[in-house]
């Protein structure tokens, strides 16, 4: 009974700290200035840590390294703005959503392209598991159009601006975002049907620290996001 006691008081004093990934390169949701974090969702822990038993410490990394280390290792607890699909709640357990966002297809301003009809065997810049990729996907229509990952949603502006791809899948706030800091003119050809939902994500182990950040989650004023979202 003591070595029990002793184990719960350990995972309750470890869960009160949870570090969790967030991108890079995501802007307005996930960025870095001199290497801090900063963006939508570093504002949204900070209001967070201020109410709630559970402080999350926000780490920045490449996206596909955070997955990764959620996935493989134990060197952190927590990847967050993880956008829900089936093939994530297989690997990962994931809270409710925090908020939504739309995937949003863009082609420059002055593109020849006027429907999705006119990329059908043209390459685009894809979002990786974004509802929008997915709906294309499952589209008889449009399951022949060219999905081309790329290293970043800047990189994949880049190729837009350079025309080495047609179009480009991401956030519509990051795509608008990224092509004002660009300089790259852009406009929304294509929306998803479905928004996307976003939430944290935590190793399928972890069930316990999940359950426990779940209920702080629960009580947690969704007005407060509202705000943070009229600021971007």
């Amino acid at each position: 009974m003591l070595k029990k006691l002793i184990l719960l008081f350990t995972f309750t004093y470890h869960a009160l700290a949870l570090e969790c990934a967030i991108s890079v390169g995501y802007p307005p949701f996930q960025y870095t200035i001199e290497n801090f974090p900063a963006g939508i969702d570093n504002r949204i822990v900070q209001e967070f840590n201020r109410t709630s038993s559970i402080k999350i410490k926000l780490t920045p990394m490449i996206w596909d390294e955070a997955l990764s280390q959620l996935f493989f290792t134990k060197k952190i607890q927590c990847v967050f703005g993880m956008e829900i699909n089936d093939a994530r709640d297989q690997r990962y357990l994931i809270t409710k959503p925090i908020y939504q966002r739309r995937s949003a297809l863009f082609v420059l301003a002055d593109s020849d392209i006027s429907s999705l009809d006119d990329l059908i065997g043209k390459k685009i810049a894809t979002d990786l598991d974004s509802q929008l990729e997915t709906e294309l996907k499952k589209s008889k229509k449009y399951r022949d159009i060219r999905f081309a990952s790329t290293q970043s949603k800047a990189e994949s502006l880049i190729q837009l601006k350079s025309k080495t791809v047609k179009a480009a899948i991401m956030p519509e706030r990051v795509g608008l975002y990224l092509a004002r800091e660009l300089g790259v003119e852009i406009k929304i050809l294509h929306k998803a049907k479905i928004p996307t939902r976003v939430g944290i994500a935590l190793n399928k182990d972890n069930l316990e620290g999940f359950k426990l950040l779940q209920k702080e989650l629960d009580n947690f004023d969704a007005n407060i996001i509202e705000r943070i979202f009229k600021d971007y």
